[in-house]
């Protein structure tokens, strides 16, 4: 399994959130090539698990969609936010298809 994830970060010099990959070329969590933008309303998927983000003056708010929603807000100040299995991110899901940080 990759030792890798995903962050969300912002941009302050274009004022714009992005997804990106970490090195991993297996694509085994996530593979994205090139860093996306993460608009308003954006919805990716982690194996069976669905984030939506929504963008704010300031910050940011990933919402899950599965069975028990959870909110987490992001301040645009804070460094990049870690999704992954791992207890060390920022939004963990407990899913054996998804790699580990």
């Amino acid at each position: 399994m990759s030792d890798k994830h995903v962050l969300i970060k912002y941009d302050h010099n274009i004022n714009k959130y992005s997804l990106t990959g970490l090195e991993d070329t297996t694509g085994t969590f996530l593979k994205v090539m090139n860093p996306i933008e993460v608009r308003d309303n954006y919805v990716f998927s982690f194996g069976e698990h669905h984030i939506c983000a929504l963008i704010h003056y300031d910050s940011i708010t990933l919402r899950t969609l599965n069975n028990q929603p959870d909110e987490y807000r992001f301040d645009a100040i804070q460094g990049p936010i870690k999704i992954g299995r791992s207890q060390e991110c920022d939004i963990k899901f407990d899913d054996n298809s998804l790699s580990r940080i």
